[in-house]
C-alpha cells in the first residue's frame, strides 16, 4: 500500500521546512554563513538528518534563504511603490528607502548581496520604475539599477540615513539635490 500525505503531514512539512529556512536566516544574520549548517541545525531544534530531508544539500538551503529574503523584499518595495501610482519619481523614492531599510542586518545584507539571483530580482524591481521616473534607454535603466544597488549596500556600510540614502540615489539619476531632499 502506498502511503498517501494528508492535508495535516503536508501542512506540518511545510511549516517545518518554513521554520528551517527562518532558522537559517536568523543563523546568516548574526554569523553570516561561517558554519551555517551546524548553526542552523542548533536554531531550528533539528538534526542534519531532518535538514536533509527538506534540501538536498547546504545550496538548496541558502537558495531557500534567498528567495525567502528577496520574496519579503520585492513585496515590500512593489507594495512601497503603489503608494504613489501617480508620482513615478516619488514610487522610486518609496522602493529605494523600503528597500535601504532592509539592509539593517549587516551581515544577511552582504551574504545576500553576494547572490546573483537576489541582486537580479532586486534589479527587476527597480528597472521599471527608473523606467517611469526617468527618459532613459532600456540599458540605461539596467545600469541605473545596479548602480543605485551597489550604492545603498555602500551606504549601508556607512550607517547612512534612510533620507541621505534615498537622496544620494535619486541625484544619481539626475534629479537636482533640493529636489531629490524633499522626496526622500
Amino acid at each position: 500500500m502506498v502511503y498517501r500525505k494528508t492535508a495535516n503531514v503536508k501542512a506540518h512539512l511545510k511549516a517545518q521546512r518554513g521554520a528551517i529556512v527562518a532558522a537559517a536566516t536568523a543563523v546568516v544574520a548574526k554569523h553570516g554563513r561561517d558554519k551555517f549548517l551546524a548553526r542552523t541545525c542548533e536554531r531550528a531544534n533539528v538534526g542534519m538528518g531532518t535538514v536533509y530531508q527538506y534540501f538536498a544539500d547546504v545550496d538548496e538551503l541558502w537558495n531557500a534563504v534567498v528567495a525567502a529574503a528577496l520574496a519579503r523584499d520585492v513585496t515590500a518595495m512593489r507594495r512601497a511603490a503603489e503608494g504613489e501610482p501617480d508620482y513615478p519619481l516619488n514610487a522610486l523614492a518609496r522602493a529605494i528607502a523600503v528597500f535601504y531599510s532592509s539592509l539593517d542586518e549587516p551581515r544577511l545584507a552582504r551574504a545576500l548581496a553576494e547572490a546573483p539571483a537576489y541582486r537580479k530580482g532586486i534589479r527587476s524591481v527597480l528597472e521599471p520604475l527608473i523606467g517611469a521616473a526617468t527618459a532613459c534607454s532600456p540599458r540605461a535603466k539596467e545600469q541605473y539599477a545596479a548602480a543605485i544597488l551597489g550604492a545603498l549596500y555602500g551606504l549601508a556600510d556607512i550607517d547612512a540615513t534612510d533620507k541621505s540614502a534615498v537622496t544620494y540615489c535619486l541625484t544619481m539619476l539626475g534629479v537636482p539635490n533640493l529636489a531629490a531632499r524633499a522626496l526622500a
